[in-house]
C-alpha cells in the first residue's frame, strides 16, 4: 500500500497486522502518531503479532506528539503500557491535561519524586481521580508534608460514598476547553455563605456561560447559594454532584428535600441515605412533597406527627395513592 492507502486505512480504522509492514516501512514516512494509531487497530486482530512494532516505535517522537496534544487518551493509555519505560514518555503523560488515570497510576508507580511534581500542583485532576490521589498519598518518593496534604485531601474525598459522579468529569473525558473553562473559574463560590464580592457578576449569568462538567465541579465545591441553583439542573449528572458535594449541609438537604422541581433521582439519594433519613424534619419534607416517588413517601408516612399526618391526608397536591394513605393513618389515630 503506498502512503495515500495507508493514512486512509488508518483514518478509516481499516488496518490489519498485514498492514503493519508497510505502516512501518520508512518510505511511507509515517509519523509516530499515525503508526500508534495503526497498532491500535491492529492489536484487536491479533495481539501477538503487533508487539514486535511496539518495539520499534521512537518513545521521544511519541512524547513530542502527545505534548502537541496530537494524541487522544486512549492512545497515550497504550504508549505509556505497550512502549519500554522512557522517562521523557513518562513525563509527557504526566503533564497531558487528558492523560486516562489508569496511565497515570501507571507511571506514578515508577516516577521519581521530581516528576511528580506537576501532579502535586494538579489539584484539579487529583479531585477528580480520587484514585491517584491515594496512590500519590502513599508514595515513598514523596516527602512527609506532601503526603500529609494529599492524605488530608483524601480524606475528603473519602466522605463522597458515590465516586461515579465524578466518572464524567475525569480529565479523560473531558474536552480540553472544558478543562480550561473550570480551571480558569474553579475558585468561584468557594467561600460557604459568606459576604459576596463587590461588583461580581451574577451568579445566574455565570451558571449561563459553564459547561455541564464545569457546573458540576461547582456543586462539588461551590457556595450554598450555588448549590440550590444547581440541584435544580436538567443535567443529572451536575445534580447528583450536589448531593455528593462534601460541603452539604443538613440545612441544604432539607431546602433541596421539598423542593418540587428537583430530579425524582436526587429525592430517592436523600431517601437512601440513612444519615439524612435519622432527621425527621427531612423525612417530613420528602414525605410531603409531591415530586417523591410515590413508594418511597408511602414508607415515610408512619414516621409523621399526627400534625404532619393530618396534613398530609388534606393534601390533595400529593398523589391520591398517597393521600389516601395518609388518610387511613389519620383514621386508625383517631383523628380527625
Amino acid at each position: 500500500m503506498d502512503r495515500e492507502e495507508l493514512i486512509a486505512a488508518i483514518e478509516s480504522g481499516r488496518v490489519t497486522p498485514e498492514h503493519l509492514r508497510d505502516v512501518f516501512d520508512e518510505k511511507a514516512g509515517l509519523g509516530e502518531g499515525s503508526k500508534l494509531r495503526a497498532l491500535a487497530q491492529a492489536i484487536k486482530t491479533d495481539p501477538e503479532s503487533t508487539r514486535p512494532f511496539f518495539e520499534r516505535l521512537d518513545a521521544d517522537r511519541l512524547a513530542t506528539a502527545i505534548d502537541g496534544d496530537q494524541l487522544e487518551p486512549p492512545l497515550i493509555s497504550l504508549a505509556v503500557r505497550a512502549l519500554p519505560i522512557s522517562r521523557r514518555l513518562d513525563d509527557a503523560a504526566l503533564r497531558h491535561p487528558r492523560t486516562p488515570t489508569p496511565a497515570l497510576l501507571m507511571v506514578v508507580e515508577r516516577a521519581e519524586e521530581s516528576q511528580l511534581t506537576h501532579l502535586l500542583r494538579d489539584e484539579l485532576r487529583l479531585v477528580l481521580s480520587p484514585e491517584l490521589a491515594r496512590t500519590l498519598s502513599r508514595s515513598p518518593r514523596l516527602s512527609e508534608e506532601q503526603r500529609s496534604k494529599l492524605a488530608e485531601l483524601v480524606r475528603k474525598l473519602d466522605t463522597e460514598e458515590d465516586l461515579q459522579v465524578r466518572e464524567g468529569l475525569r480529565p479523560e473525558n473531558m474536552s480540553l476547553e472544558d478543562r480550561k473553562l473550570m480551571l480558569r473559574e474553579r475558585n468561584y463560590g468557594a467561600a460557604d455563605d459568606g459576604e459576596a464580592p463587590k461588583h461580581r457578576e451574577s451568579i445566574y449569568i455565570k451558571l449561563q456561560k459553564m459547561t455541564a462538567a464545569e457546573k458540576a465541579l461547582l456543586a462539588i465545591h461551590g457556595n450554598r447559594e450555588a448549590r440550590m441553583l444547581l440541584v435544580r439542573d436538567p443535567n443529572r449528572l451536575v445534580a447528583k454532584a450536589v448531593i455528593r458535594s462534601p460541603r452539604l449541609t443538613e440545612r441544604d438537604i432539607e431546602s433541596i428535600a421539598q423542593i418540587r422541581d428537583v430530579d425524582e433521582e436526587i429525592l430517592r439519594m436523600i431517601a437512601s441515605s440513612r444519615r439524612w433519613m435519622r432527621k425527621y424534619s427531612i423525612a417530613k419534607k420528602l414525605a410531603l412533597n409531591p415530586r417523591t416517588p410515590a413508594a418511597i413517601a408511602l414508607k415515610l408516612l408512619e414516621r409523621l406527627s399526627n400534625t404532619d399526618i393530618r396534613l398530609a391526608s388534606r393534601d390533595h397536591n400529593l398523589a391520591e395513592v398517597v393521600r389516601k394513605a395518609a388518610l387511613r393513618i389519620a383514621k386508625r389515630r383517631g383523628l380527625r
